[in-house]
């Protein structure tokens, strides 16, 4: 019994790039859980890895333009964001 309240507290995490943006697949103690690198949200949660991997892809398949679209728009924001600061430098990274 030991054994797997310890495991419960342990998060296990694992980056995946596909292509130039990343996912992070998490497990929280109960589900995998598959967030946006760039975005920082959520996109899918499941009980089985491979499940909540297969749901994300989904997702992003069936809602790809509109995906892409945010994806620009925020990177759009945080490069005029950091032009209005004075640029990108040494100090700020």
């Amino acid at each position: 019994m030991k054994r797997t309240k310890n495991r419960l507290k342990k998060k296990y995490y694992k980056r995946v790039a596909v292509g130039i943006n990343g996912f992070w697949i998490r497990h929280n103690g109960h589900y995998w859980i598959v967030s946006d690198e760039t975005f920082g949200c959520y996109i899918a949660a499941h009980e089985r890895y491979m499940k909540a991997a297969q749901l994300a892809r989904d997702k992003i398949k069936k809602h790809f333009d509109q995906y892409i679209e945010g994806l620009q728009v925020y990177r759009d924001r945080a490069h005029e964001e950091a032009m209005s600061r004075g640029g990108i430098r040494d100090e700020n990274l």
